[in-house]
């Protein structure tokens, strides 16, 4: 006969340590998050269907300890492919404080699309200048893969992958520089 063991189990409720209440969010699909070296952080996630914009949650430390802040529209839902993954880089300041975020989504008609916040406001959209959305970098419809990096400590060099829908069977790299913009280069072998 099969000896039964059984344990008992002690059900742990953990309270949030900071707040009254919790913070609903409807989130859909991917988020990203970026943070100054203060624990101060912004959380970016896309709302659920019924809305579909992309959003940002401002804390103010780790969740264990910090408090949350503010939640504030970035992209509206028209702008953003429903679920679309997101990608995010922060620049700091001398302090280490957040001077810009860069954030990185796909379309609706799969477009790399950028919305950029610092000190004078958002700015994005079709219409943005500066952001690299303009360009119209095809991305390949049903890809999920992106990533963003941004080397802060010299440069200032901003590397956005995808799936191109030029390439479609490797990494494409959308790489600005203060010097060159934006140029698009794909992974390749030595």
């Amino acid at each position: 006969m099969p000896l039964l063991c059984v344990e008992a189990i002690e059900e742990t409720v953990h309270t949030p340590r900071k707040a009254d209440v919790i913070v609903p969010i409807t989130p859909f699909g991917a988020a990203s998050a970026v943070q100054g070296h203060t624990g101060d952080a912004r959380l970016h996630w896309q709302n659920g269907p019924g809305d579909g914009g992309i959003y940002q949650i401002d804390v103010n430390g780790p969740l264990t300890t910090g408090l949350y802040v503010v939640t504030t529209p970035i992209v509206p839902g028209n702008e953003a492919l429903l679920g679309t993954p997101i990608a995010t880089v922060v620049n700091l300041d001398s302090s280490g404080n957040i001077a810009e975020i860069r954030l990185y989504f796909f379309s609706p008609d799969h477009v790399l699309s950028e919305y950029i916040g610092d000190s004078s406001g958002v700015r994005g959209g079709p219409f943005c200048t500066d952001c690299i959305t303009t360009l119209r970098f095809g991305v390949e419809p049903g890809s999920t893969a992106l990533y963003a990096l941004r080397d802060n400590a010299s440069s200032g060099i901003i590397r956005v992958g995808f799936i191109s829908a030029g390439a479609p069977t490797t990494f494409t790299e959308a790489v600005f520089t203060t010097q060159g913009g934006w140029q698009l280069g794909q992974l390749h072998n030595a």
